[in-house]
């Protein structure tokens, strides 16, 4: 077999590897705990926006102990555990509980598009991303939920709320809310 017969099934197996594997993007560990009052919120979405706009976000849920990890969402096919060093502005939400399949009926928790409709409708939630196009959001506005805790918490311009990832290691985070 000539050299130029090799090649071509070489090249075309590292293109389908390349095409397969999607951007690389490094995160590291962050976790952390969200309590109200002196109290564990359990069941609350905490979601870091990157202050670069077009930096990828993070998100967790807290249970019973208030404690979450979190979680970045590149597509459907790259859910990462952590986040990607950078400087985050932090929100918190905590809604009634929705009826029975109201995100998304009969759907997986654990699927891919499941994480997804739940991850878009939190950043709808969480409000406008720094330095974004204001044109982006002329669309028809989500419901809005009430929040169980402060509504200032759920926006992360409102909430004062901020965290570093950095490289390596992450100090777990306390988020202390209050009225």
């Amino acid at each position: 077999m000539s050299k130029k017969a090799l090649v071509l099934p070489v090249c075309l197996l590292g293109a389908l590897w390349g095409c397969n594997k999607g951007p690389t993007v490094a995160t590291f560990p962050v976790t952390g705990t969200v309590t109200y009052e002196g109290k564990p919120v359990e069941g609350a979405s905490v979601m870091f926006m990157s202050k670069n706009p077009d930096g990828p976000k993070a998100t967790g849920d807290t249970d019973a102990e208030g404690k979450f990890s979190l979680t970045t969402y590149l597509g459907p096919k790259q859910i990462l555990k952590g986040a990607v060093p950078d400087e985050y502005k932090v929100a918190i939400m905590k809604s009634p509980p929705p009826e029975a399949g109201a995100l998304a009926p009969g759907m997986d928790p654990g699927s891919p598009e499941y994480q997804k409709q739940a991850m878009e409708q939190m950043i709808k939630q969480a409000g406008p991303i720094p330095g974004a196009d204001k044109r982006a959001s002329t669309g028809p506005a989500a419901p809005k939920k009430a929040s169980v805790l402060p509504e200032k918490y759920a926006n992360s311009e409102t909430s004062g709320l901020k965290y570093t990832v950095v490289t390596g290691q992450n100090d777990p985070v306390e988020f202390k809310l209050s009225d």
